[in-house]
């Protein structure tokens, strides 16, 4: 084995808790203003408390580092104005444990406000509260200690630092290294100091003693300023190892009664005494036990498993029996609990007057005379040996039984449990760092932790998801109809570190609930005696919300207004002062925004005006350009300025300062009130996206938890089975997806290498009911959570924690599909956080990140209302579907009327009598669309039970509408006047109903006046008017009349009620309760009317997926050039050969040219030696020649 690195030659001083090394940051040029602050130091002590660092400054600045009850604790404050009171300190405990004389790693770094402790390689991240970002410090800074612990923000412990401390950097500072340089002779000696390479330590590179022939370094040229020490001034460097206690004894777990020690003490005594130090996390177990009598009577020291306090149980004959329990005295010690992980004393004596009990130096006695004497027997029992009472689970060291110490190479081995561990003590502190999350309280056995979630409004095993909706708008989903107005808590960042805040939300407006965040001053509160400029000074109290949480609730608002009005007698707003301070005042009042800044405008301002509003619309009272308070003063009526407050980036008030308002005695004096600050609107609700295509997805960061995952989102969807989202890693074979199943199941599944883990909530209703749905799941060290709207949680208990696997993935989170594009899902998914953080899932879409399926916003189809004529729309989201059947319409958007022409006066009866009185009524609305020439048939006819039932709707001999009817108080019509001929083939809609009771018909064409009669001075009260169980419904003619006197036209748009006979006429497969008489003579028909049909919605097609950039599919650059000579090579022999053979097809084409053949007879041409002979040679041989025609057809 070989090892890399440098030799490690650390500065390294040894405190005692006396002395101290000062900075002096306090001389003229050394104060430090920093946006970046770096502390690294290595250190170890047997000590629980003492002060490591400390630095502040004037202005409220300040940095700590203090050992405290065995834990590192940190300090820090920003600094704050000077007018305000508030505190703006933070303090983070990291690690534990830390006095066990070993060597520990701390590393702080700040940055703005964000600040990192890293103990031992353990991290933990805090948000500072704080206004500022930048730490000043004009004051000494103390490494070890200071004089004194006065004045000292935010000190807890009152000792000083005693151990060793190395490498302790500040800022770049290497302190201790320059401490010692500065300090010749000091720490070091003449001789030693001489010896030390400082160049080298300084990180100067060797110098060359061939080549550097200069002089060597002195003192003086090493020697700096600005650091001192402080106290008796005596710093060791001797850092000696520490040496192993060869009494500690380790406990590693809880048995009932089975892992202890046994003692033997020969000889019996009257008296028992025993000591020991012990420290432990673990609540419960026995420390001492001794019987007398086989466990009837016995003395037992034991530590009580509810609080942790100390017990002593006594039980022996002639004696009351003696039971009394000891608290933890420390005030620092939760519930008074020893199992805190410190070192403790016990001393217990017994007597036989008195028992005696000394723990932590603190005194327990009862006097008590003991009637008979006392014997012990000679076995003690440590760490346990009471029967049916658990162990006690530790560390002990130097135990002593009857002044006798225990020595474990003296103990029998049959005598302890092989179990037990000599010589160190290996407790583990399970809550360090706490893994409860939001500050919930820690307790912790051998075995694992617990999380107390009391009062934090999270739950969980760990305190980490969030029992609170995230706003307004998701509580209006749930309980909006509850009442208009809810006081809730709402939690803005789920799981995040904003802390839960309550409000009061307003639902007077569904469609935008408002948020109001209240305080406690809404009334008028009077100002008087307080004339400086801002001498008047009060910070509202908003609860619970601080700035960050009322930074993001404002941020996420769509729009934000606070009311504040300012009523004054004689006393000015925002005029400038004269006469008081140096001139600097701005304004006599002011308020200060939430971020701490002071702002100079009023109600109806705006930033950078010093005005009201009259001073912004001028219309101030008196010579006033700002203020009506501005203005000449008046005792009654008082002036008053009013307005709103609307720039949300300065809202809430935090804070008001008047001035102005004179004496007590005087006549100056004002009042003034501040609302509740309200806010519309949610852009995280609003941070919605449509899914409309099987195949769309978005792709987020992968997922990323060390020991804490959550997320929570809103969905809304019509499909039954669909996969919500999906995250692999390909390379670990993790897997995380979330799918709804079968419409009532949702469920969380993953696999950590360990198995596939399911969590499955089913629910008593349809999740795919098209309403909004919550889900909140988690997954921690300890369980997995699942919730679904307000059901019970379905938990999956997690492995031992110290086994727990963190999701581990390489591939983007996929929302809407899985890794293959399969399973889609359709629909919305809304208020996406994953660990607290908003993903902005609508930006992507905004963006055009992603397009292909996709919309922002939630956008259902139906909600464009795409079916006519009252048509039902059912959602599908990548589709719709009309649903028609309750309209006289079809189509594939109800567009297209159902009609039927009606030839030579045929009958259509509907059989109606095996509905019952169904259809019974006493108020009817009946409509029917016609176009037919001839003044003839019935256009709808309702026959009830009996001749006197019946309702006919007909076209009448002069071309009107009549409507004839009998329902029991007689016959009566009821006919159009108009002097239009109605049956002149155009098109005519009837509308026709009942009111009061059936005693008023109401009759009405087209757009022509509404016919009204009524029948009610005729009637009686008792009159029947109802129409008594339908028998049959007629179209064209009923079963009495002829067919010459039927219906010949172009029927359409039929209902009776929710009856609509022409539908039922031509539905597949055919009604068995319709008639036509003759058989098909009405046929379906539009009669004349057009189809309407949709807009054709554009084509997505899915973009191709995009082929890697860092892929390369050649292996080697030898592979690529090998192929490039191949490809040149063939190449080359390819254009060769097209070469020569383009040579040699020219070649012969070149030897052919100017020979050609002739169809010239031989034989002349042999015969003749001239031209001349040639032509007057006979041509008997020659071709014969055929004449060309042409032929016209």
């Amino acid at each position: 084995m070989e090892l890399f690195g440098c030799e490690y030659h650390p500065f390294t001083v040894r405190f005692d808790g006396q002395t101290w090394i000062e900075m002096l940051l306090d001389q003229p040029g050394r104060e430090t203003q920093t946006a970046v602050d770096l502390l690294r130091f290595r250190f170890r002590t047997p000590k629980v408390n003492g002060l490591i660092f400390y630095g502040d400054d004037s202005q409220n600045d300040y940095f700590a580092v203090e050992l405290f009850r065995g834990r590192l604790q940190v300090s820090m404050g920003l600094g704050t104005y000077p007018w305000t009171t508030e505190r703006m300190g933070n303090v983070v405990v990291a690690g534990s444990l830390l006095d066990d004389e070993q060597w520990h790693d701390v590393s702080i770094i700040r940055t703005g406000k964000n600040l990192n402790i890293s103990v031992d390689g353990i991290s933990i991240w805090r948000n500072l509260s704080s206004i500022f970002m930048h730490m000043d410090m004009n004051r000494k800074v103390y490494i070890g200690g200071v004089p004194s612990f006065s004045n000292k923000r935010s000190v807890t412990v009152t000792e000083n630092f005693a151990g060793c401390i190395e490498e302790f950097n500040f800022n770049g500072v290497q302190v201790i290294r320059d401490t010692l340089r500065s300090k010749p002779g000091l720490i070091m000696t003449e001789d030693i100091w001489s010896k030390v390479d400082w160049l080298d330590a300084l990180g100067y590179p060797p110098r060359d003693p061939l080549l550097w022939w200069g002089p060597p370094t002195t003192t003086q040229q090493l020697n700096i300023s600005g650091f001192a020490i402080g106290g008796n001034g005596v710093l060791l460097q001797d850092c000696l190892p520490p040496t192993a206690d060869p009494t500690v004894i380790t406990f590693p777990r809880i048995e009932q009664s089975l892992v202890f020690i046994k003692v033997e003490r020969s000889g019996e005594t009257s008296k028992v005494t025993f000591s020991m130090s012990f420290r432990t996390f673990n609540k419960g177990g026995v420390l001492f036990y001794h019987t007398v009598d086989n466990d009837k009577n016995f003395i037992s020291f034991e530590m009580e498993d509810v609080y942790g306090h100390l017990m002593v149980e006594i039980i022996l004959p002639g004696v009351n029996p003696i039971r009394y329990t000891m608290p933890n005295e420390d005030l620092a010690a939760l519930n008074g609990t020893f199992a805190d992980g410190l070192w403790h004393s016990v001393y217990f004596e017994m007597s036989q007057t008195s028992v005696r009990t000394v723990v932590d130096g603190r005194e327990y006695t009862t006097q008590q005379t003991f009637l008979e004497p006392l014997h012990f027997e000679k076995i003690f029992y440590i760490g346990g040996g009471r029967p049916q009472r658990f162990s006690f689970q530790g560390c002990m060291r130097q135990i002593s039984v009857n002044a006798q110490e225990v020595v474990w190479s003296k103990l029998d081995p049959e005598s302890r449990s092989n179990e037990i561990v000599n010589g160190s003590c290996l407790i583990t502190d399970r809550c360090s760092p706490n893994p409860c999350k939001h500050e919930a309280p820690c307790t912790q056995n051998g075995e694992t932790f617990f999380c107390d979630c009391t009062n934090t409004g999270y739950s969980g095993a760990v305190c980490h998801q969030s029992e609170y909706f995230t706003s307004c708008s998701e509580v209006g989903l749930f309980y909006g109809q509850v009442a208009p107005q809810l006081r809730v808590i709402i939690d803005l960042d789920g799981s995040g570190v904003l802390d839960p805040i309550t409000v009061l939300c307003d639902f007077t407006d569904r469609g935008s609930p408002e948020t109001r965040i209240e305080h406690t001053d809404v009334e008028f509160i009077s100002v008087d005696g307080f004339q400086n400029p801002g001498s008047y000074s009060r910070t509202l109290n908003y609860g619970r919300a601080s700035r960050a949480v009322l930074s993001e609730l404002t941020r996420r608002a769509v729009y934000c207004e606070q009311s504040v009005a300012y009523r004054c007698w004689n006393a000015k707003l925002l005029a400038k002062p004269q006469g008081f301070g140096d001139g600097t005042e701005l304004t006599w009042g002011w308020w200060v925004s939430r971020t701490g800044r002071p702002r100079y405008y009023w109600g109806g301002g705006v930033p950078g005006l010093k005005m009201c509003d009259c001073g912004v619309h001028g219309t101030c009272t008196g010579n006033s350009l700002t203020c009506n308070c501005d203005g000449n003063g008046s005792d009654a009526p008082p002036l008053v300025d009013t307005g709103l407050l609307t720039f949300k980036e300065d809202l809430p008030v935090w804070e008001v300062r008047f001035g102005d308002t004179g004496t007590l005695a005087d006549q100056k004096r004002a009042e003034y009130s501040i609302n509740d600050m309200r806010c519309n609107g949610d852009r995280f609700f609003d941070n919605t996206v449509t899914f409309v295509k099987l195949d769309a997805n978005l792709e987020l960061p992968s997922i990323f938890a060390e020991y804490e995952f959550d997320m929570s989102f809103l969905f809304k969807t019509t499909i039954k089975d669909a996969v919500l989202m999906q995250n692999v890693g390909r390379k670990s074979g993790h897997f995380f997806e979330l799918r709804i199943r079968s419409g009532i199941a949702f469920r969380f599944a993953f696999n950590v290498g360990n198995g596939l883990q399911v969590l499955e909530v089913t629910t008593a209703y349809w999740l795919n009911n098209n309403q909004w749905h919550v889900v909140r799941l988690e997954r921690n060290r300890k369980e997995s959570r699942l919730i679904v709207d307000t059901n019970p949680a379905k938990v999956l208990v997690e492995p031992h924690e110290r086994s727990f696997l963190m999701f581990n993935f390489d591939q983007p989170l996929f929302v809407g599909t899985t890794q293959a594009f399969t399973d889609g899902y359709v629909g919305c998914i809304s208020n996406l956080l994953v660990n607290g953080v908003i993903q902005d899932i609508r930006g992507i879409v905004e963006r055009g990140e992603t397009t292909y399926g996709v919309r922002p916003g939630c956008q259902p189809k139906c909600d464009t209302k795409p079916c006519l004529n009252r048509g039902v729309c059912n959602e599908f989201y990548s589709h719709y579907y009309c649903e028609c059947g309750l309209t006289p319409f079809r189509g594939f958007i109800c567009g297209r009327e159902v009609g039927g022409t009606f030839s030579n006066g045929p009958m259509v009866k509907i059989d109606l009598s095996s509905m019952g009185d169904s259809f019974g009524t006493l108020e009817e609305y009946i409509t029917v669309g016609f176009k037919s020439k001839s003044k003839r048939g019935i256009l709808m006819q309702m026959l009830g039970e009996g001749e006197t039932n019946y309702i006919i709707v007909r076209v009448n001999n002069n071309g009107g509408i009549t409507i004839e009817f009998d329902v029991g108080f007689g016959r009566f019509e009821v006919t159009t006047d108009y002097i239009v001929d109605l049956s002149s083939g155009q098109h005519h809609t009837v509308k026709a109903w009942r009111t009061h009771i059936g005693q008023v018909w109401h009759l009405q064409v087209d757009d022509y006046p509404e016919i009204v009669k009524d029948f009610r001075p005729i009637l009686s009260e008792t009159a029947d008017t109802r129409l008594d169980k339908p028998r049959f419904l007629f179209l064209g003619r009923n079963d009495s009349m002829l067919q010459s006197s039927g219906f010949d036209g172009c029927m359409y748009g039929a209902q009776w009620n929710n009856l609509f006979p022409l539908r039922m006429i031509f539905e597949d497969p055919k009604n068995p309760n319709t008639y036509v008489e003759p058989p098909g003579a009405v046929t379906e028909n539009k009669c004349g009317f057009e189809e309407i049909l949709p807009v054709p919605e554009p084509v997505e097609v899915r973009p191709p997926i995009p082929f890697p950039p860092n892929l390369t599919l050649v292996g080697t650059i030898e592979d690529l050039t090998r192929q490039r000579m191949i490809f040149g090579i063939v190449g080359s022999l390819l254009a060769f050969c097209i070469l020569a053979l383009l040579i040699v097809c020219c070649r012969k084409f070149t030897l052919k040219k100017g020979n050609y053949r002739t169809m010239e007879a031989k034989q002349v041409a042999d015969n003749v030696s001239t031209v001349d002979e040639a032509l007057a040679a006979p041509t008997a041989d020659l071709p014969e020649a055929r004449t060309s025609r042409e032929w016209w057809l």
